[in-house]
This record gives C-alpha cells, sequence and structure tokens, in this order.
C-alpha cells in the first residue's frame, strides 16, 4: 500500500519486492493508497517498475467492508480503554484483515522490521497480505539491478544536457520546515557541499532543481548555481532521472535524492547530511555511508 512521495514510495517499494521473495509471493502494488495531492507526480513510480507487477487501481470491495468494521470497532474502544489494550486490540484487528501496520503505539513510533517480519510469519498462511508500512532499515533491501527492479528508470536518459553536471537538489521542506523529527538543512550545508564540487570539480556546472524554486531562489540566489526554470512543476521521477544521471549529486534531506544517489550507475560522488544520530531499527548500528563515493557533510541541522 503506497504512500508519500517517490522517495517513500521506492523505499516501500523494494522493501516489500524483498519480503515478497522471502516469502515466495507475487508483488501486488496499490495505487488507490497514493495521496493524490502530494507534490511531484505521485503516480511516477508505476512508470518506473516492470510492466509484470500487478496494479491495484481500487480497493476490493471486500476489504473495503472489512477495513470499514476495522475502523469502527476500534473508534469504539479507543476512548473506552487504556492505551496499551487499544493496541492490542487494533493488532488482533489487523491480523484478523490480514494487514501489516507499522504503527504500534499511540506516539506513533515507526515498527521495527523484526516486528514487521514477526508479522508476515504470523500471517504466512493468509493469501495475501496487504502491507501499510515505512521500513526505516529496509531502505537498502532488495535487488538493485535497475533493469530488472526499474526499467522505467532506463527509458529515457533524462541528461539536462550533453555534458557532465553536478546537481544540488533542494526540498522546499529542508529549507523552512521546523519539524524536529525532520529537520532543516541550514545554509551552511549547501554552501559546503557547492564548495566541495568546486574544490572536486573547478569546470564542472552546477545544476540546481528545487519543488519550489522562487523559495530557494530567496535563500541560495547567490550561489554558482544553474537553476532549471520550471523543475517544481516537473514530475517527481522526472527528477529524480536526472539527480540519476548527474556526477556529483548534492542530496537534500530526501528521500527522492537518497534513491538518486543509491540508483545512479555513473555518480562519482554523492555529498548528503551528516545526522547527528541515525541507528538502524533492528540491529542498532549506526548508518555508514552507502558507499565509498559517499561523503557525509556537517551541516547546522536542527
Amino acid at each position: 500500500m503506497l504512500h508519500g512521495g517517490l522517495g517513500d514510495q521506492l523505499s516501500m517499494y523494494f522493501g516489500a519486492l524483498s519480503l515478497a521473495n522471502a516469502s515466495n509471493r507475487y508483488l501486488v502494488v496499490s495505487r488507490w493508497t497514493i495521496d493524490k495531492t502530494h507534490a511531484g507526480s505521485p503516480y511516477g513510480i508505476l512508470d518506473l517498475i516492470p510492466e509484470d507487477v500487478q496494479v491495484e487501481y481500487h480497493q476490493k470491495l471486500f476489504h473495503r467492508i472489512q477495513m470499514s468494521l476495522h475502523r469502527r470497532i476500534s473508534g469504539f474502544f479507543r476512548p473506552r480503554v487504556d492505551e496499551e489494550r487499544f493496541f492490542r486490540i487494533k493488532l488482533t484487528l489487523d491480523r484478523l484483515v490480514s494487514t501489516v501496520n507499522n504503527v504500534i503505539g499511540y506516539d506513533y513510533r515507526l515498527a521495527d522490521p523484526a516486528y514487521v517480519l514477526d508479522e508476515i510469519e504470523k500471517l504466512k498462511r493468509r493469501k495475501s497480505i496487504r502491507l501499510n508500512c515505512y521500513w526505516p532499515s529496509f531502505t537498502d533491501s532488495g535487488n538493485l539491478e535497475i533493469d530488472l527492479t526499474l526499467p522505467g528508470l532506463l527509458k529515457e536518459n533524462h541528461r539536462v544536457q550533453s555534458e557532465e553536471y553536478a546537481i544540488v537538489h533542494f526540498r522546499v521542506g529542508d529549507i523552512f520546515d521546523l519539524y524536529a523529527s525532520r529537520g532543516v538543512l541550514g545554509v551552511n550545508y549547501y554552501r559546503t557541499c557547492v564548495e566541495k564540487i568546486l574544490e572536486l570539480e573547478p569546470g564542472l556546472k552546477i545544476l540546481a532543481v528545487s519543488d519550489n524554486l522562487e523559495r530557494a531562489k530567496f535563500f541560495y540566489g547567490d550561489l554558482p548555481l544553474n537553476w532549471i526554470e520550471d523543475s517544481d512543476q516537473f514530475d517527481a521521477s522526472v527528477i529524480l532521472k536526472i539527480l540519476v544521471n548527474s556526477k556529483i549529486l548534492v542530496t537534500a534531506n530526501s528521500g527522492l535524492s537518497f534513491w538518486a544517489g543509491k540508483l545512479g550507475v555513473s555518480i562519482s560522488k554523492v555529498l548528503a547530511p551528516a545526522y547527528p544520530t541515525k541507528n538502524d531499527l533492528l540491529t542498532g548500528a549506526t548508518y555508514e555511508p552507502i558507499r565509498s563515493n559517499w561523503l557525509l557533510i556537517n551541516n547546522d541541522f536542527l
């Protein structure tokens, strides 16, 4: 059950693909669960995945009835029982309708992969299992052979010019959101990254894309960047292809640009924000850079 932007959806897709292979099932991805109002072509992933992956366009009537009963029963118990008992009831209802949700506490703490795998095991005899999850530790799982898993990424080159280029990704949420859980990339992060590009490749053209060009230019207009006009109107899948085909990539605090760094076979350097702490929920180990060509840049991350 896909949610969020293309970066989130790619994490869900690769995580679910890995689980489908491990449990000897075939993968179905949902279109109807995607928020239509999400910026940047919410359905772009459907143009990237293999044609033989089945797409569920509408919620099936039986499941709709199941989930309606689920909501009514959980809504009845929510104000009448304590928090721990409520989530035990909700977990029982989830299992009855063969759905794995990763919200296991009132504070919306993300479930760790061990929990998701355990629920899959409990439901292994069901014909179909619906995965309604964000998996922090599954973002690198699955087969990353692009021609097999994301053939649509190779259909068009989407180099914005014939020569090599660096690209800087500005996500509007990093510019003015103040959510402590998401954070803000300060101006020093982007300045440091641009300086690093000029140090590594002095003659390389530096392009810039954003989902809000006016806002990004207001804060970073003095940097030596070539802004791709109307990039805030591009489909997210088009932005992904532009990022993937760069020589040097500066990521935002964004799953979209993180995935571009993982999938870009010709990228020589990926500059990404260094987080104060970011641990794998399954092992507790601190995340390391994805590959040796990733450089973690210190920043005033809030």
